[in-house]
């Protein structure tokens, strides 16, 4: 017992002096604008990015609706009438169509999510990780460069 606890006192000593620290120095300001302007930026395309979502969710629940009515006027069809049946397949091309031009919105979407993604997570690994001095950031935001 005695020589474990007198390995551990031996150990600890030198544990303690391999860990070394390093400090980075702390953002310039020139840095933390650069910061705080991509921060912004990135806030602004998060926001045109949620109002896309929005409008294709709410587009994404149109186009359910109608095609239910599609499927619903497909069982009631008079495949006898010729009329009535060049009129369904119409309707169902044109929603087709919707269809797909709604699909590459969302893809060109999900496109531009994801470079935000890695936008955000870069600014991130830049900027997150330093520290700065609160006098700069109330300087950068005060000195009328930021909007």
């Amino acid at each position: 017992m005695k020589r474990l606890a007198l390995a551990t006192l031996l150990v600890l000593p030198l544990a303690a002096a391999a860990q070394t620290y390093y400090h980075e120095p702390p953002m310039t300001r020139g840095e933390l604008r650069g910061c705080v302007e991509r921060d912004q930026a990135l806030r602004d395309r998060l926001t045109i990015l949620e109002q896309e979502k929005r409008g294709n969710d709410l587009e994404s629940g149109e186009i359910a609706r109608e095609g239910a009515q599609l499927a619903a006027d497909l069982r009631r069809l008079d495949n006898g009438d010729p009329s009535a049946v060049a009129d369904y397949n119409a309707r169902s091309d044109a929603h087709n169509r919707w269809v797909i031009d709604h699909n590459n919105r969302v893809a060109g979407m999900n496109g531009r999510a994801s470079l935000y993604n890695r936008d955000a997570a870069d600014m991130g690994a830049q900027c997150s990780t330093r520290v700065y001095y609160f006098r700069d950031l109330d300087y950068v935001r005060r000195d009328g460069t930021l909007r």
